[in-house]
């Protein structure tokens, strides 16, 4: 038996309610999430691609943002310079 590989996808709005808020804290605006997921090249699908403009609502694949979210909390801070 072949195994599938699916990949969760979630609109914008259900990303804020559901995934957002357990990975960050205090929630971002909706437009700043929109940004960082655009800035990290996270997945996503439109729903009607042969749209000209808009295309509908955008469709972001759920690992990749738990993976953006996990690496940005992840990092280490830069080196400030201290005071001499």
């Amino acid at each position: 038996m072949k195994s599938k590989r699916q990949s969760v996808l979630a609109s914008l709005d259900e990303l804020m309610k559901v995934t957002v808020p357990g990975l960050i804290k205090p929630v971002p605006h909706k437009r700043t999430v929109e940004r960082l997921l655009k800035a990290g090249n996270v997945p996503f699908w439109k729903a009607n691609v042969r749209a000209p403009h808009g295309g509908g609502r955008c469709y972001y694949q759920v690992s990749a943002v738990k993976r953006l979210f996990r690496v940005r909390r992840t990092a280490k801070a830069p080196a400030t310079k201290s005071a001499a």
